[in-house]
């Protein structure tokens, strides 16, 4: 195989009318070529095919090739290090060192593919800063996604050499005509739905499956976002009823596995359904489950929503119940599957937006420099009063280490302040009337020993100050990536508002809850916190679904209120049995030991006399007609059948 035959090639792998762009990612493998490469456009433009061919073409080279596709990595250095380990030595990394050394080691040119980065977003900083530093000379690192590189990658690049973009856009007419007369069409049919289609790839696919199976196919003259609606109500007509109803329910979920697709398909026999799916052309069978086409998921997902709600709302309700009975037996390993399953069944834009994102993100967040503090210095004088103003100028004095800058086209945008509550520094918890009121709240209620309590003290643009924009959305998606570092770990999160009206209701909608205001040299502050619970952010995110999904997931307890709800009626827990009621309805279903309860509730590994014995006794008495839920189980502990 020789670099000159491009067009050749395309066909080879089934690409249609991309014969230039592989020529131009086989040029780059050259000692000359860039050491990154982006392609990127919107979904089913052929990015994913246009790699694999590319993949399959350096394989047949002689070149090492390792490939990781990003919607199975957990957005985190140390799992995005394992996965590259798992395919590069079949062992998991634990630093890049180490991963340097690995590719040094194969004595050849190494190139390593990323399909769907977009779903790696919150790890774009690490990616850019220390993993293509990592990288050996011999190296060549290609992304597939969405979204153009950001700014940052140009500003960062030793020479504009060493990074190049591949944008892919919609086929030409003569290539869209070629591929569906190639599938089989007329001319005549091959030239109408070519013209319809756009030269969008997978509506050419669909178009092509589509027109083979109704011969007479009839589609008006329409935008091109409304051609593809169309087809895929045609393509999806076509197909038997079972599998009709099968691709429905995969449609909801981010993958779709035979025990998932039985809670959904009630009465359906649902392994032959599966087995169906498998026979599709835009299914993929991914490593954990069948993967449907993002662009046609999208679809049939929006379609199902507007036909019939109430079938929607059940196939989420029922993937959300088979994802909570497996959480109870899930390992490490599979947590970040776990998380995102459950991730991708919340609606609220505000938490599905930073995980699987529909728009493109031009604001990157990297950790501050001493560069940078001039201008941190200048937003907040910007944008707070004298007495705020000089407590800030303390942290970024102090606490350096915890602050982060927003960048974009015209530098510094925007900072944050966040970190570990166990690390700020002496004399700001002395002197921050915030931070007290903070360690005030965490004293009253304690974590348990081992729990990690993170404080977000401040987030300014350096235009609008604490108002929502861009640089504000780009810094609290960075909280989020902290989120997933901190796991399973992390309990709370505490921050401060000065007009909380903006983002309150927001907060409340994800269980933030307001403190009592306090006033700072004349200026009022909103105090509130995200209490995620003993099951952390994985607990905390299956309550969000919950709460959407309305599942009745937490009947018995309303933990702000710190009140049981049985029968209609509130009934009021001491603090001690609020955290025993939290512990067991995170885990209902499972035996949760004595030592666990120990830890978790009394913040002890020493058992005192009959303690746990008394505070379940009291629970059960509070659980009334419930109480024949919670059982014991001898010699080991305690369980909350779920209802």
């Amino acid at each position: 195989m020789t670099i000159g035959s491009p067009v050749q090639e395309s066909q080879t792998y089934g690409l249609a009318g991309r014969g230039r762009e592989l020529e131009r990612l086989i040029c780059g493998l050259g000692d000359s070529g860039p050491v990154v490469t982006f392609v990127h456009g919107a979904p089913g433009v052929g990015k994913s095919a246009l790699l694999a061919a590319f993949a399959a073409h350096a394989t047949v080279e002689g070149i090492d090739v390792v490939g990781i596709e990003c919607r199975d990595v957990e957005p985190t250095p140390r799992a995005f290090l394992d996965a590259f380990g798992r395919a590069l030595v079949s062992e998991p990394l634990d630093d890049l060192q180490r991963l340097s050394a690995a590719l040094v080691s194969r004595g050849g040119p190494v190139v390593i593919t990323l399909d769907t980065y977009e779903r790696l977003r919150l790890l774009d900083r690490w990616v850019r800063e220390e993993l293509v530093g990592a990288l050996p000379s011999s190296c060549r690192l290609v992304m597939a996604g969405r979204d153009a590189p950001l700014p940052e990658w140009s500003l960062s690049v030793p020479t504009p050499a060493f990074l190049a973009q591949l944008s892919l856009g919609r086929l030409d007419d003569a290539d869209a005509i070629a591929f569906l007369c190639g599938a089989g069409l007329t001319d005549d049919a091959a030239e109408r739905l070519g013209r319809l289609s756009r030269g969008h790839p997978l509506t050419l696919r669909l178009a092509a499956a589509a027109a083979l199976a109704q011969p007479k196919l009839d589609i008006d003259e329409q935008a091109a976002p409304a051609v593809f609606e169309a087809l895929t109500r045609l393509y999806i007509a076509d197909l038997p009823a079972p599998t009709r109803r099968a691709l429905d329910a995969a449609s909801v979920v981010r993958r779709v596995t035979l025990p998932l697709l039985t809670a959904m398909l009630t009465g359906l026999e649902a392994e032959r359904a599966f087995e169906d799916l498998t026979d599709l052309p835009f299914v993929e069978v991914a490593r954990d489950g069948l993967v449907l086409h993002e662009a046609l998921q999208e679809a049939i997902a929006r379609r199902l929503r507007a036909a019939d709600p109430e079938r929607y709302r059940a196939h989420r309700t029922n993937a959300w119940r088979q994802l909570r009975r497996e959480a109870r037996a899930i390992t490490h390993d599979e947590l970040w599957r776990y998380t995102a399953d459950m991730l991708y069944l919340i609606e609220n834009p505000v938490v599905r937006e930073a995980f699987f994102p529909a728009s493109s993100q031009r604001v990157s967040v990297a950790p501050a420099t001493p560069a940078d503090r001039a201008e941190m210095r200048a937003i907040v004088s910007a944008h707070e009063a004298a007495s705020e103003a000089e407590l800030l100028q303390s942290w970024l004095e102090l606490a350096g280490d915890a602050c982060q800058v927003a960048r974009a086209d015209k530098g510094v945008c925007g900072f944050s302040i966040a970190t570990r509550i166990t690390a700020i520094p002496a004399r700001i918890r002395q002197a921050d009337p915030v931070v007290g009121a903070w360690r005030e709240h965490l004293h009253a209620n304690p974590v348990a020993a081992g729990e990690i309590v993170l404080v977000l003290r401040r987030w300014l643009d350096r235009d609008l100050g604490e108002t929502p924009s861009p640089t504000q959305a780009a810094l609290w998606l960075d909280v989020k990536r902290t989120y997933m570092e901190l796991r399973p770990d992390l309990r709370r999160l505490y921050t401060v508002l000065r007009n909380p009206e903006p983002y309150l209701p927001v907060m409340l909608e994800l269980g933030f809850v307001p403190l009592q205001p306090i006033d700072v040299g004349g200026t009022t502050l909103h105090p509130v916190y995200l209490d995620f619970g003993p099951g952390s952010v994985d607990g905390w995110l299956a309550g969000l679904a919950a709460r959407e999904l309305g599942v009745d997931d937490t009947s018995l307890l309303d933990p702000q209120a710190r009140e049981l709800l049985i029968d209609g009626r509130r009934v009021p827990l001491t603090r001690i049995e609020l955290a025993l009621a939290e512990l067991l309805l995170t885990r209902a279903g499972t035996v949760v030991s004595r030592q666990e309860i120990l830890r978790t509730v009394w913040h002890t590994d020493h058992e005192g006399s009959n303690i746990i014995e008394a505070a379940i006794g009291s629970l059960r008495r509070k659980l009334g007609g419930e109480a024949q839920r919670l059982e014991t189980v001898r010699g080991v502990g305690y369980r909350l059948r779920a209802g």
